[in-house]
């Protein structure tokens, strides 16, 4: 059986590392290095294996992921090929030596006798163990041809003066894609990891998150813009907790110097790079102060029924564009978002994963639009089961039907989860529209909303245009 790592071991590590590499300043705990650290290991342990972490600049994420992740590998297992990668040649090199500066410590060598660097090839960007492993550091615009690794790193793969660019952003997006993660000597077992700040909405970390649901991300704003709990993918301890408005360490920035560096850099670039939110530079319909939050499903009191809204593909392009559902649950107050189901389907997957998400959230009723898949869905499943479906003909334009329902979110009587899975690319949707890229979530959303607005309103209270 594969050894097992713990977050401990690492954060020990870690701090050794830290002396090496900066002997005149103190280490200082915080539970965002607690968080990073955490999905690091959860990565060698083999339950997450494509990672995205999102952090402000100046809080150590090179120094952790790409400087001291990839020597704690190496000490327990000197064979394994590492490949850290940047926009920035210069950039990665440094990285690389910083590295192999903690492996030619005196602590490093006594502790770990079995982790030697080859005395043949070591260069300031490649070296290898006497083992066989290697650490390799490269940029976007350099070669891997011929070489293969067990774990790959995009650190900053993007430079911030031209995220703005789509050029650079396509080049970027083809680069990883297209060259980077072909180095992967395992599709499923090795592990992916990019550590950035988000700079622009349609970045390398943006695209990721619309088009794959196989990335576990961390996402850490400066401040937090809402209640915030963090666990332990292994152990389900919290790591990091913060209050709405509390800075993600105290000992960088203070809150009389953060208005200053806003002022300074600009509401955009502070909001993207330091809040990871880029949206908040898009003329959205739909405001992230106007949404509730909830914690668990048990916490909501006095379920009238569960719902379900599917906006499935056309015919010809379910493999291309993505069929939805989201599953809602109605209280005598307010409206509830428990599940967003979105992936790319052809016909007799959509009709499978309409029977069992209705199955798995026992749905009091099924809304499906009645055109093209849809209406041979709705026949079909009329005919072949007992589900209480109900057929929707849209009457007006998406933005029409979104601008309908918008006092619901107004007053408060939309309720989303602190946390899901699904929860950022939805959101993503959401608070950009209708400048986003897709809008198949808000089609399931309105549909929805406007249905039960012809028969629920007078209960809610709501003044709806």
């Amino acid at each position: 059986m594969k050894r097992q790592y713990s977050t401990e071991e690492f954060l020990a590590f870690f701090k050794d590392s830290f002396k090496t590499l900066f002997p005149a300043k103190k280490f200082v705990k915080c539970g965002y290095i607690n968080v990073i650290s955490d999905r690091l290991i959860a990565c060698l342990n083999g339950k997450i294996n494509r990672l995205i972490i999102n952090i402000p600049p100046r809080h150590m994420k090179s120094t952790l992921v790409s400087v001291a992740f990839p020597a704690f590998v190496l000490s327990r297992e000197p064979s394994k090929g590492i490949i850290v990668a940047s926009y920035s040649s210069l950039l990665s090199t440094k990285h690389s030596l910083e590295t192999k500066l903690i492996m030619s410590s005196e602590w490093y060598r006594n502790k770990f006798k079995d982790t030697v660097i080859s005395k043949h090839h070591n260069t300031k960007n490649k070296f290898l163990t006497t083992k066989l492993g290697f650490r390799l550091a490269t940029s976007i615009s350099g070669t891997l041809t011929g070489e293969g690794a067990d774990i790959i790193v995009a650190d900053d793969p993007i430079n911030a003066l031209q995220a703005n660019s789509n050029t650079f952003r396509e080049r970027t997006k083809n680069w990883f894609l297209n060259t980077f993660m072909t180095r992967l000597n395992h599709s499923k077992k090795s592990i992916a990891i990019i550590v950035m700040q988000r700079l622009h909405y349609d970045d390398i970390c943006g695209y990721l998150t619309r088009t794959s649901g196989k990335w576990h991300i961390i996402s850490l704003p400066l401040i937090a813009e809402r209640k915030e709990k963090i666990t332990s993918i292994n152990s389900k301890k919290t790591l990091l907790k913060r209050k709405e408005g509390e800075v993600l360490n105290r000992n960088y920035l203070k809150h009389e110097n953060i208005s200053k560096l806003k002022a300074e850099i600009g509401t955009y670039v502070f909001a993207s790079q330091y809040q990871q939110n880029p949206l908040s530079n898009i003329n959205s319909i739909i405001r992230r102060e106007w949404i509730k939050r909830y914690l668990e499903k048990e916490e909501i009191s006095e379920i009238l029924y569960i719902s379900q809204s599917w906006d499935t593909a056309a015919f010809g392009t379910q493999q291309s564009d993505y069929t939805v559902c989201i599953t809602f649950a109605r209280s005598r107050t307010a409206f509830y978002v428990l599940d967003v189901y979105r992936k790319k389907l052809d016909y007799p997957e959509i009709k499978k994963a309409i029977v069992e998400n209705a199955e798995k959230w026992k749905a009091n009723y099924i809304l499906i639009e009645n055109k093209s898949s849809g209406q041979a869905l709705v026949q079909e499943l009329r005919r072949s089961t007992a589900l209480p479906i109900i057929s929707i003909t849209p009457v007006r334009k998406k933005i029409e039907r979104l601008y309908s329902v918008v006092s619901i979110f107004e007053s408060g009587k939309l309720y989303l989860p602190y946390s899901g899975e699904w929860l950022e690319n939805f959101e993503m949707e959401l608070f950009s529209f209708p400048g986003s890229v897709y809008d198949d979530q808000i089609d399931s959303l309105t549909q929805y909303l406007n249905y039960e607005i012809t028969k629920c309103y007078p209960q809610l209270n709501i003044k709806f245009l």
